[in-house]
């Protein structure tokens, strides 16, 4: 792949350098976790379209010559910041009349003057491109010093595809700021520790229930098991877990006589989940999965009243349960048609939209 097909410039409007480069070291937990990044910030002119794709997520490119040639380390953007060199001669104690006749004269100069420029602030992300004739090369190297004055470039959709997406990975969503899918490989993705992080309504559980529903399509041998505190996932995986699954709660909900309008309080439901199921029966059709969990034995009670010694082999051997099909009893003409609704229903009908 050409190095023009990798490095954006904007037909020349994106004419940037590094400016700076300084190594930022933030501590938690009374600095029992320390953090620590290399930040740059590079100078570019400032143009309204440049400024414009700033704004989005993306990534710059900062050349670096070494003794095996020019390698490009790659920083993701955090901030962009227009700034006017008249800005810098202003002060809160001028007079008010004097502040704004600069602010308008700054206004009045956007885009028409060679003293404006727009701020940068980048973090690197540990990964260098190395050109080379079977195509870009990333490789992960946070040893590498960047030289203040380099030149800067914007990384293009094609590289951020090579940089990021997994080739034949499986599709979770959208990249913000590209015109690309997120492609990953699931396997690694669940080997290895993970988290998803973020203020509450971000959509969290809406990306974990979305993975799971992923792993279990493309993964089928993978079993999975769900520590659920907050009531979530039993409403987000409903026709997963009653065709397949087993819901253990810590509630004697089998003995209550409305047993499926039970468990249905005790969970949270989503409003976007009920309008995208309600052209099949919304809160009715949830219930007639919640009966379905209890027709077919798939509601048990998760006894932690009595004291059991909580080792490695109590786990397994509650593990092993959990992997068992629960013996189902026969089954009504009514639960025959909710089962073949799982399939039918529960992918068409998902609330759970490619998270972007």
């Amino acid at each position: 792949m050409p190095l023009n097909n990798l490095l954006e410039d904007f037909n020349g409007k994106f004419n940037a350098r590094l400016r700076e480069s300084r190594i930022k070291t933030s501590t938690y937990e009374e600095g029992r976790i320390v953090l620590t990044s290399i930040i740059g910030v590079a100078e570019a002119a400032f143009d309204l379209e440049v400024l414009d794709r700033l704004r989005k997520p993306c990534f710059i490119a900062v050349e670096r010559p070494s003794s095996e040639g020019m390698v490009y380390l790659i920083y993701e953007v955090v901030s962009a910041n227009p700034i006017h060199y008249q800005q810098l001669s202003m002060d809160v104690s001028m007079p008010k009349v004097l502040r704004l006749d600069f602010l308008d004269q700054i206004y009045s100069l956007w885009g028409k003057t060679e003293d404006a420029w727009v701020d940068i602030l980048s973090v690197y992300t540990g990964y260098l491109l190395k050109p080379s004739s079977q195509g870009p090369l990333y490789i992960r190297d946070e040893t590498f010093v960047p030289l203040v004055g380099a030149k800067v470039y914007l990384l293009s959709s094609q590289a951020v595809d090579k940089f990021i997406n997994v080739e034949g990975g499986v599709e979770l969503g959208d990249l913000m700021g590209f015109d690309l899918k997120l492609r990953v490989d699931l396997a690694k993705l669940i080997r290895y520790h993970g988290g998803a992080f973020g203020f509450t309504g971000t959509g969290k559980s809406n990306l974990t229930s979305f993975i799971l529903r992923k792993v279990l399509s493309n993964l089928p041998d993978t079993r999975i098991l769900i520590v659920d505190i907050a009531g979530e996932y039993l409403i987000s995986l409903l026709d997963l877990i009653a065709k397949d699954g087993v819901f253990y709660s810590v509630e004697d909900i089998s003995s209550i006589s409305d047993k499926k309008d039970a468990l249905l309080a005790s969970q949270a439901i989503p409003e976007s989940l009920l309008d995208s199921l309600a052209p099949h029966g919304g809160l009715d059709l949830l219930k007639r999965w919640a009966s379905y969990l209890f027709n077919t034995d798939r509601v048990k009670l998760l006894d932690l009243v009595t004291p059991m010694p909580l080792t490695l082999g109590y786990l397994l051997e509650r593990f092993k349960e959990l992997q068992k099909t629960p013996t189902s009893p026969t089954l009504k003409e009514e639960d025959e048609s909710t089962r073949s609704s799982f399939s039918s229903i529960g992918r068409r009908a998902s609330p759970w939209r490619s998270p972007s």
